[in-house]
């Protein structure tokens, strides 16, 4: 089934399971949409216009997807009309919130049913998680796919300021930025774990930043990590690896990458002490 947004309002599906992406007003929200995809387990698209789409609807951190951030429990692809027109924005902080709060909540909970996603076409900005996850939470054992995003200005307090990413599954990330991210902990823009794979290819870290290790990028476990072309640069880690952290027990290459101006400590890359690239393990 494919369904078409045609409102930028965050509201609910007025009749979820019955096949029609609509609310009690009789417009498709992205919310809406999403619930639809999910009352089955056949694979669905959504169609997302140009327009900017903020989450509105608190709780934050729950697992339905009825409120906070949009819950993915089944095979899906969403298709925006292009990073620099389509919006998904983590929304207005509760009043009294710390300054690294930037938005409501995450913006995507990929749950461990889902199966094959794919995201395309979009930006997801501004969200926020106390654990993992500021963009983007991924714990499904499939195909994630992440192509043409800008994932931007998040925040995780402990993995993953941008994209999390807890699976034996396939992460991969191609033609995207992943930019501004923040974490009190690891991976600034992208924090790796667990037996899958991480592929990035023609993207760009840049101006990400953990309290701890991999200002970029944290690749840990059992992951395998491969890297083809892109730039990191401008990231920073008050650990190791400014531009990249790896130390998993299997292999990360790393193909045509420019690394520059990326921060460990006080040491910039370039420099030594893992400012561009720290590999605790075998990296080619």
């Amino acid at each position: 089934m494919t369904y078409t947004v045609n409102s930028t309002a965050d509201a609910v599906d007025a009749a979820v399971g019955n096949g029609v992406c609509a609310t009690s007003a009789g417009v498709c929200t992205l919310r809406a949409a999403v619930q639809e995809a999910n009352s089955t387990l056949a694979a669905d698209t959504i169609q997302v216009p140009a327009g900017t789409y903020e989450i509105g609807i608190a709780p934050a951190g729950d697992n339905g997807d009825a409120s906070g951030d949009f819950d993915v429990v089944s095979p899906l692809t969403i298709v925006g009309a292009g990073a620099a027109t389509t919006i998904v924005d983590g929304g207005q902080p509760p009043g009294g919130s710390p300054p690294e709060r930037r938005g409501l909540d995450r913006l995507l909970d990929i749950h461990d049913t889902a199966g094959n996603v794919t995201v395309s076409g979009l930006t997801l900005r501004e969200g926020y998680d106390p654990e993992a996850g500021g963009a983007v939470h991924n714990l499904s054992p499939g195909l994630v796919r992440l192509q043409n995003v800008t994932v931007r200005d998040s925040y995780a307090g402990v993995y993953g300021g941008g994209v999390y990413a807890d699976t034996e599954g396939r992460m991969e990330i191609g033609g995207s930025t992943v930019r501004g991210n923040t974490t009190g902990g690891e991976g600034g823009g992208i924090y790796n774990q667990h037996e899958g794979e991480l592929t990035l290819t023609d993207t760009s870290l840049t101006g990400n930043s953990a309290a701890a290790d991999g200002g970029g990028l944290s690749n840990v476990s059992k992951t395998r990590l491969t890297v083809t072309r892109g730039t990191v640069s401008g990231n920073t880690a008050g650990g190791s690896g400014g531009g990249v952290f790896t130390d998993s027990s299997r292999p990360a290459a790393f193909t045509g990458v420019v690394f520059s101006g990326n921060e460990a400590g006080d040491e910039v890359s370039g420099d030594g002490g893992g400012g561009g690239l720290y590999a605790g393990v075998t990296a080619r």
